[in-house]
């Protein structure tokens, strides 16, 4: 019986093993830099805009609260969003979910370049949110794929801290571009941000391995 049972426990963590040593070096380190970056923009994407608060306030006309109203949505549906994408990317794989959010950022991002008017802003900044904010959930994932029990916590330490760095310099960059241009360009900067990352999730092979 105690054979039979310690068979089956080798048989189970031999098992765990492959399904973690079906990835090569390569491309867990890929899958670990990929899910930092995209755990960096949903924080970013926040921190980034604050500095140009007081110029959209003037140009657009409207008051503070407005304003303001713009941020409070974009942490709405920063928490709304992981809802829908996380499930998503444990049916059809992670790298099509990524692919997808960063679409959907990317799109909110153009259209932020051009808005004027301040349904258009709250509007796309939810669509905004939507897109970036689910992707410290599904980096998560991508770590949980990638990784086993032992290596798990430092990967996770790795991915964390994208999401860490992206409230430090998000108002630094937006302070800068904010000053040098008009608040349009911090929009244009974050949609050639997002294209740039697009074209590298690209190479990022499927990591779950129940879907690969």
């Amino acid at each position: 019986m105690k054979a039979a049972l310690h068979t089956t426990d080798g048989a189970k963590q031999e098992e765990q093993k492959e399904v973690y040593s079906a990835f090569r070096p390569s491309i867990r380190v890929l899958a670990i830099v990929v899910a930092s970056i995209t755990g960096f923009m949903g924080p970013f994407g926040v921190n980034v805009y604050m500095p140009a608060i007081p110029r959209i306030t003037e140009k657009l006309h409207i008051t503070p609260g407005e304003t303001l109203l713009t941020v409070t949505m974009y942490l709405v549906f920063q928490g709304i969003s992981p809802s829908f994408w996380a499930p998503l990317s444990d049916t059809i794989g992670r790298r099509p979910v990524i692919l997808c959010t960063m679409l959907v950022f990317l799109a909110a991002n153009l259209g932020l370049a051009f808005v004027n008017v301040f349904w258009g802003l709250l509007v796309l900044r939810m669509l905004q949110a939507f897109g970036a904010s689910s992707t410290i959930a599904i980096g998560a994932g991508i770590v949980s794929d990638v990784s086993s029990k032992e290596q798990r916590g430092r990967f996770m330490s790795y991915f964390q801290s994208g999401s860490l760095i992206g409230p430090c310099i998000g108002p630094i960059v937006g302070g800068l571009i904010a000053e040098r241009w008009e608040w349009h360009s911090i929009f244009f900067f974050l949609a050639a941000f997002t294209g740039f990352l697009l074209r590298r999730y690209g190479l990022l092979w499927g990591t779950d391995p129940d879907v690969l």
